[in-house]
């Protein structure tokens, strides 16, 4: 049986990337990572774009605004992914990101911060904006009850993947609740309790933006 290998788009030494505007510029060759600066402000760039280069027995399809495959043309095998890398602001919140595949094997990250932030109704992101999944005590929402007739406020418009590594089944469906997301499929390793087990890996990643009240899935251990 063979193996799947995903390239997951994390930080990289000395990559640097590409920014609007340098289209002059040659594009840095993807090396298994993207690395953008830190954006200063809503006028800071959005896009970013690496190289990919290709065996002449390979080629490179886009799966989804997330995700691209590098494939074997013979049997169309794929060998490699490359997924959207997450970001977040200086309070923690997710910023979209997604992935978009151009002529000549280029394939442009794009971190969407100046529409603001779909989690809080659009709410200005609070700069810099870097990369990397948010962490806890980021934008999280929560019904309050007010007096009687009072309407309650509307779910959130998202699910934003939080982060549950580490935290107890319990504990990471309150999370999920108020992120606009939910516990799905829960399994555990062998003689892990489920009160007792901590999450060991999550699906979907952490910072990642879907429709409202998607399932999250864990694995527990000790």
């Amino acid at each position: 049986m063979s193996l799947k290998r995903w390239g997951i788009i994390a930080a990289g030494l000395g990559v640097l990337a590409m920014a609007p505007g340098s289209a002059s510029a040659a594009p840095p060759i993807y090396d298994g990572g993207m690395v953008f600066s830190a954006i200063q402000g809503p006028d800071g760039p959005e896009e970013y774009s690496w190289e990919v280069q290709l065996g002449s027995d390979q080629g490179i399809e886009q799966v989804n605004d997330q995700e691209l495959s590098v494939f074997y043309i013979e049997d169309h095998h794929s060998v490699l992914g490359i997924r959207a890398r997450p970001a977040h602001d200086a309070e923690g919140a997710a910023v979209p990101t997604s992935l978009r595949l151009d002529e000549g094997n280029v394939v442009t990250l794009i971190v969407h911060h100046r529409a603001g932030n779909p989690a809080a109704g659009g709410a200005p992101f609070t700069y810099p904006v870097t990369g990397g999944s948010g962490w806890e005590g980021g934008f999280q929402t929560y019904q309050v009850k007010g007096p009687p007739g009072d309407v309650p406020p509307p779910e959130p418009p998202h699910c934003v993947v939080p982060k549950l590594k580490g935290l107890t089944l319990s504990a990471s469906r309150v999370q999920a609740k108020n992120a606009g997301c939910r516990i799905g499929a829960v399994r555990r390793a062998s003689g892990v309790a489920a009160k007792r087990g901590h999450v060991a890996r999550q699906l979907p990643a952490p910072g990642a933006v879907l429709a409202p009240g998607t399932a999250v899935h864990l694995r527990l251990g000790r």
